[in-house]
């Protein structure tokens, strides 16, 4: 039990340094001179940062909807035998949701990049 604990932490503790290599990264998500949204002000070289925006508005509401899947499973799971009900029905929504925030993390790397290299330097 000791050693399944110890290869948990190991394997969690790299995890902990994924914020700093995000940190690192550069976005599209600046300032790009001569874009005005506000006053109309829109140009072709506008387009990524648009698309950057509105991409990042989508995904991060998929990242609010895996959380709420997240939490009815568990409760869910938690309630389950005082209801009379199965626990797999828990985990099957805990399973989906899981699957279904990896997925849009995946994709949202393929679009950050394809975003990025339509950007051209920006």
């Amino acid at each position: 039990m000791r050693l399944r604990v110890l290869y948990t932490i190991s394997a969690a503790l790299p995890a902990l340094l994924l914020p700093a290599v995000a940190a690192a990264q550069t976005s599209i998500i600046t300032n790009i001179p001569g874009c005005d949204f506000a006053s109309g002000k829109v140009t072709a070289a506008c387009v990524p940062a648009f698309l950057a925006h509105i991409i990042k508005f989508v995904f991060g509401l998929t990242g609010a909807f895996a959380l709420i899947m997240i939490i009815i499973s568990g409760y869910q799971i938690a309630l389950a035998k005082a209801m009379g009900r199965d626990r797999s029905e828990g985990f099957t929504r805990l399973r989906v949701a899981l699957i279904g925030f990896i997925l849009c993390a995946c994709s949202w790397f393929i679009v950050d990049f394809i975003v990025r290299s339509l950007a051209f330097g920006y």
